[in-house]
C-alpha cells in the first residue's frame, strides 16, 4: 500500500537517486543544465527531514518513489522541491505529495502554498495550474520569491523561462 510519511534519515540517499532519475527528462528537451544539476545534498535532505519538511510517497514495500521538500517563505508554504522516479509516474504520486503539502499549511494557518517552476516544461507549469497554482506577477513577488528567483537566475536557471506560483489554501471550516 502506498504511504506519504516523513522522510527518514535512511531515506535520503534513495532521495538523491529519485532527484538523479527525475531530472533526466529534461535531458530530453535540451535543458541539460537541469538534468545535470546534482541533487540536493545529504546534509540539506537531512535538514529537510529533521525540521519535518520532507516527505515520502512509497511503493508497497515503504522504499520511496516519490518526495518533497517544503520551505516556509514570507508566511506561505513554500513547495521547495517534488520529484517521482520516473519508473512511478504517471500514479498520482506527485498529485498526492503536493495535496499533503496543502493539508499541512493549512493546519498550521498558512494561507497559500508557493513555488517557481518552469514554464512551458509539461510536468512542471502546466502541471501545477492543473493543481490549482496561479502566476504570481513579477512585480508582485514577495520578498523571499524576489530572492528564491535572483538565485535562480544566479544559478542559470532562467535560461528557459520561469515563474513563480502561489495557490490559495482554504481555511478549515467548523464542520472539519
Amino acid at each position: 500500500m502506498t504511504v506519504i510519511r516523513p522522510a527518514t534519515v535512511a531515506d535520503l540517499p534513495r532521495l538523491r537517486e529519485i532527484e538523479r532519475a527525475a531530472g533526466r527528462a529534461f535531458a530530453g528537451l535540451g535543458m541539460h543544465l537541469v538534468a545535470d544539476d546534482e541533487p540536493p545534498a545529504l546534509e540539506e535532505l537531512r535538514g529537510y527531514a529533521d525540521a519535518g519538511r520532507a516527505w515520502v510517497r512509497t511503493d508497497d514495500d515503504d522504499r520511496p518513489v516519490a518526495y518533497l521538500l517544503a520551505d516556509v517563505v514570507d508566511g506561505c508554504a513554500h513547495l521547495e522541491q517534488v520529484s517521482v522516479h520516473p519508473d512511478a509516474a504517471g500514479h498520482g504520486h506527485g498529485r498526492a505529495l503536493v495535496e499533503h503539502l496543502a493539508t499541512w499549511a493549512r493546519e498550521r494557518g498558512l494561507p497559500a502554498v508557493t513555488l517557481t517552476t518552469y514554464v512551458d516544461v509539461p510536468w512542471n507549469g502546466p502541471y501545477y495550474r492543473r493543481l490549482g497554482f496561479s502566476p504570481v506577477d513579477p512585480a508582485e513577488l514577495s520578498a523571499g520569491l524576489r530572492e528564491i528567483r535572483r538565485v535562480e537566475a544566479a544559478h542559470g536557471l532562467d535560461r528557459w523561462p520561469r515563474a513563480a506560483m502561489r495557490r490559495e489554501i482554504r481555511p478549515r471550516g467548523p464542520s472539519g
